[in-house]
């Protein structure tokens, strides 16, 4: 197991920033459970107990991140639990690939940013979940390298082209000069290239499904007309 550092701490997500009150701060884990007795998946639950339809904030690690035509649905842990946070694109409504691109690259969201999340919670498919319309993050750690998702660079590569990134994801189908990167619902997938690795596969050790962080050169391949990652190191998380 790898302990990946904190990058940085992100803005308040919400329903109402402009708000006078200050919506109160619950502990991630109440309100994943839905405050324990008589929430969440206790028996005799009813949506997500006291906080179902509640404005609330809470706080946790960024560990995955997945998109959708109307926004992003994040995966957000503490203490052990993990909540669902689903945030809508401002531009959702009539958007161009290029407005809701420029948006997501104002959240600037990386693997392992610390966030605070303000908005609804409500239950869905029988799992407490946060609702944020509007969003502002802001990095403390500057010059710092984040990790992004396979998702992220999926959606926007030309951002990506030529950089050193580490891009986190689910091991695919491994081979001898190559593996392939994906999300967690197999939606994306990034072939990443061995060549330029100093370690042979058998001392990889990675495993199908296996959630890794990739860090290379990602780079277009013209002759295969494809983008893809030119490996430097692997970690485990």
């Amino acid at each position: 197991m790898v302990v990946f550092s904190l990058l940085g701490v992100c803005g308040l997500y919400g329903l109402s920033l402009t708000s006078l009150v200050e919506p109160p701060f619950v502990p991630l884990e109440a309100v994943a459970s839905g405050g324990g007795s008589g929430g969440g998946s206790g028996w005799g639950s009813v949506g997500c107990g006291e906080y179902e339809g509640q404005l609330v904030r809470t706080r946790g690690v960024l560990t995955d991140l997945r998109t959708t035509a109307a926004g992003d649905l994040l995966t957000i842990k503490a203490n052990g639990s993990e909540l669902l946070v689903f945030v809508f694109l401002d531009s959702a409504v009539g958007a161009t690939a290029a407005s809701a691109r420029k948006e997501r690259e104002r959240l600037n969201l990386g693997y392992g940013d610390e966030v605070v999340v303000q908005g609804k919670v409500q239950s869905y498919r029988g799992r407490c979940e946060i609702v944020a319309e509007k969003v502002g993050c802001k990095n403390e750690t500057a010059n710092s390298s984040v990790s992004v998702f396979v998702s992220q660079v999926a959606e926007n590569p030309e951002e990506y082209e030529g950089r050193r990134v580490s891009v986190v994801g689910c091991v695919g189908n491994v081979y001898k000069n190559i593996f392939y990167l994906g999300d967690e619902k197999g939606k994306y997938l990034m072939r990443v290239n061995l060549k330029s690795f100093s370690i042979s596969r058998p001392e990889l050790k990675m495993q199908k499904g296996e959630k890794i962080i990739a860090e290379g050169v990602f780079a277009y391949n013209a002759e295969n007309l494809r983008y893809e990652l030119n490996l430097v190191s692997v970690s485990e998380i």
